[in-house]
């Protein structure tokens, strides 16, 4: 599972600094809703979306969606920069 990490992360070489996490309790929340509530500008769908993509990792470890969060874990959110729109010439 390492390897495709390393190969969906290579695609976006230039990457803001990852946000890091720690939960403070033991809420039982799913992982998705949890970082829902504490990234505002995320959406819900966009932070699954980020999940499935290895983008945000437990202790350093993926995960899923609806993994259960804990008092004590580490939670990594590493954002790509934005590419931007290839504008189309008009005629």
């Amino acid at each position: 599972m390492a390897g495709n990490l390393k190969l969906v992360r290579s695609f976006f070489p230039e990457r803001l600094p990852p946000v890091e996490i720690q939960v403070e309790t033991n809420s039982g929340e799913r992982l998705d809703a949890y970082l829902a509530s504490q990234l505002a500008d995320l959406s819900r769908s966009r932070i699954q979306t980020l999940i499935r993509d290895q983008f945000i990792l437990v202790n350093g470890n993926p995960a899923k969606p609806r993994d259960g969060v804990k008092a004590g874990d580490r939670i990594s959110v590493a954002l790509p920069e934005a590419v931007p729109d290839k504008a189309q010439p008009q005629d």
